[in-house]
């Protein structure tokens, strides 16, 4: 399997540019002359994972079951990538909810129906079949393969389904390390800790591997007719972000996922989806005030369903729509404006520190949790006066710090307390028990950032997970999974069913180490 003698010397970006079809050879033979590489080592596999994330782990094991030579590639020191964010996965009817008691009579049809309207048809029907129709035996594989889940319900009454299966420890951390467990154990897997993939080998049209270096700087030959990418999307990538969605944001998931696997299959002839949806918000900057810690002015700030103005201190949205569609299809409203601001008056402000408290649940922000810190967080944030939030003693003054016209904005918030008062919407049909009077001074504005926390979109692959290329036709031994690849969140992430990106996660793995290895479901 290995030849320790041969030393090679790889054109990495002319071969990448050919492989792209965007040079001639001789310019690749002379761009290539300082961008060459050796090889320190050669290996054959049958089948090269590269991420050894929650779908490159599904992968993995599917194909490991095969007796088949497998490498798995992963940049980290531990398997399970972004998985340790999750909670648990959607999976309909598996042996533990029959062990429970739990039987669920789902009318699938009109639940992929309902998915497919929330994205406006931009998914593939079929994909959302198959995650549903298998989700439960995937639970099931999982457990075979010692991954075990500790209860099932709705996700404390957030789906609309009781099939919620929570990880031991509430964590996708055990998935990664049971996962490892497992594949160490298998005589015909490698797997390659702190060891990155740079570059997709081609072979004319079709995949010959991956070139790879390890935690000592060697680069790696790693020859096999089939690879499969499953390195968890652009999340932390700003400038691919901007490409695909049009969007700036302002802070980053921080976990590494900077697009470089998305950009090997690009340059190898993969065809890019286009995305639309960017799916979380922000204040300040990370090192203050990072989206998925959730501290006070973050929690108040960007996930409650409160008075939110433009620019130009207009109210332009119905705020009940976080309630209705969370986080997502907040945002897309959100990013039809200039600049968001979220709309401080007293009255709310009390009610955070000492009345009822936050009205919404995010992650580990409660509802009903004080916000003790709030008034200290937005006068700190006002005085460093970046632009990031603003404070009046009256609304005249608000305005003027702000840039805002004090006519227009004292206006909005009398017309928006004359709703509060009838308990009519008479402009976006907010719902009555959502309008709340701003109250006395001092006011804030506190601009609204976005910041994703999963790639929406990535490369085309089709329902068997081939990846397909700029022709319209599939990359011969070239395959994605996971969030990637993923079929079903082409325009909006979308929370009707809790879970699913982890079901689609294990599916798709598994699905593309089938295809791959030429195994039937």
């Amino acid at each position: 399997m290995t030849d320790m003698s041969r030393r090679s010397f790889v054109k990495a970006a002319g071969a990448a540019a050919l492989a792209a079809g965007t040079v001639s050879s001789v310019a690749v033979a002379e761009e290539a002359k300082e961008e060459a590489f050796e090889v320190a080592e050669t290996r054959d596999y049958d089948l090269i994972v590269v991420g050894g994330g929650f779908s490159g782990c599904c992968a993995a094991m599917e194909a490991s079951d095969t007796g088949k030579k497998i490498a798995v590639v992963e940049k980290k020191f531990a398997l399970g990538g972004n998985a340790d964010y999750t909670e648990g996965i959607f999976g309909l009817n598996s042996q533990m909810m029959a062990d429970a008691g739990i039987v669920v009579e789902m009318d699938i049809p009109a639940l992929v129906h309902n998915e497919l309207t929330f994205t406006n048809w931009r998914t593939d029907g079929r994909v959302w079949y198959d995650v549903f129709n298998h989700s439960g035996e995937d639970i099931d594989w999982l457990a075979d393969h010692n991954i075990h889940f500790d209860h099932v319900d709705d996700y404390l009454g957030v789906s609309a389904v009781p099939c919620y299966h929570w990880w031991e420890g509430e964590s996708g951390r055990t998935m990664g390390e049971n996962a490892y467990n497992f594949l160490s154990a298998q005589e015909n897997v490698d797997v390659m800790l702190e060891t990155e993939a740079f570059q997709i080998k081609m072979d004319g049209n079709a995949i010959a591997g991956v070139y790879a270096k390890d935690a000592e700087g060697k680069v790696l030959e790693l020859n096999a007719p089939n690879v499969i990418m499953a390195t968890g999307g652009f999340v932390d990538n700003r400038d691919l972000i901007l490409k695909l969605t049009d969007t700036v944001v302002s802070q980053t998931l921080g976990r590494g996922y900077d697009g470089k696997g998305h950009e090997m299959m690009v340059a190898a002839g993969a065809k890019e989806t286009p995305a639309s949806s960017v799916n979380n918000l922000s204040v300040g900057t990370t090192e203050e005030h990072y989206f998925l810690a959730i501290d006070n002015i973050t929690l108040a700030s960007c996930y409650q369903s409160i008075l939110t103005l433009n620019e130009d201190g207009e109210r332009f949205v119905d705020e009940n729509l976080f309630n209705e569609k969370f986080t997502v299809v907040w945002v897309n409203a959100l990013r039809q404006q200039k600049a968001t601001y979220t709309f401080f008056g007293q009255n709310l402000i009390n009610e955070f520190q000492s009345g009822s408290g936050a009205f919404n649940t995010y992650g580990p922000g409660k509802a009903g949790s004080h916000l003790t810190e709030l008034t200290a967080q937005l006068e700190e944030m006002a005085a460093k006066g970046t632009g990031e939030a603003f404070r009046g003693d009256t609304l005249e003054e608000l305005a003027t710090a702000a840039g805002m016209d004090p006519e227009v904005l004292t206006a909005q918030i009398e017309r928006y307390n004359s709703y509060c008062e009838t308990g009519v919407d008479l402009e976006f049909y907010c719902p009555a028990e959502n309008l709340r009077p701003t109250g006395d001074g001092p006011y804030y504005l506190v601009r609204l950032g976005y910041s994703p926390y999963t790639t929406v979109g990535g490369v085309q692959v089709d329902r068997r997970n081939r990846v397909i290329g700029t022709d319209g036709e599939p990359v011969p031994g070239l395959f994605s999974c996971g969030v990637e690849g993923c079929s079903l969140f082409k325009e909006t992430y979308n929370y009707g069913v809790s879970g699913g990106q982890g079901a689609y996660n294990v599916w798709s793995g598994r699905n593309a180490a089938k295809t791959a290895l030429g195994v039937a479901w």
